[in-house]
């Protein structure tokens, strides 16, 4: 029997990290192949400025939030792929990686009805996530055309079972 996962491929991250390789490989024959896509917006050099700006927004809300304190999004070559991960787990070889950077332009309701399905956005309560989705939406209507550009990073990780 033939088995395809490919509509979970970008959910490979809500696996049990300590047992997510053995799991998959325990699925597939010798020499079956596992492909894995990890997303994660980024801030590259010729990227929308908006995404530093708007920190701001993050900090004067919650500025106890970790992902705040982290900071806006990192630069694409700051991000690493998952071939030292997939090696060491001693369950699949490395066999490709690949890298892809694209942009989604987003009207100021449209980003905020993105935002509005992000957990961490979810997790406020009503009025913190209300300021905050306010202070964003002033901060794009505000813009030149009412837009942003998002950059987002695709790297896609090809395996072979040992």
């Amino acid at each position: 029997m033939r088995r395809h996962f490919g509509d979970a491929f970008t959910s490979f991250h809500w696996l049990d990290p300590a047992a997510r390789y053995a799991h998959v490989a325990s699925l597939l024959r010798p020499g079956g192949m596992l492909a894995v896509v990890t997303t994660e917006h980024v801030l590259p050099e010729d990227g929308d400025r908006f995404f530093a700006e708007v920190q701001a927004d993050y900090e004067a809300v919650t500025p106890e939030d970790p992902k705040t304190k982290e900071g806006g999004p990192r630069a694409p070559d700051a991000i690493a792929d998952l071939s030292a991960e997939i090696e060491a787990s001693a369950h699949f070889r490395t066999t490709a990686t690949r890298r892809y950077a694209y942009d989604i332009t987003y009207t100021a309701d449209s980003y905020i009805a993105l935002l509005e399905t992000y957990s961490g956005h979810r997790a406020l309560d009503e009025r913190r996530r209300a300021r905050l989705l306010e202070l964003i939406r002033a901060r794009i209507a505000s813009r030149p055309g009412g837009e942003v550009r998002k950059t987002y990073l695709a790297i896609l990780n090809v395996a072979r079972r040992a």
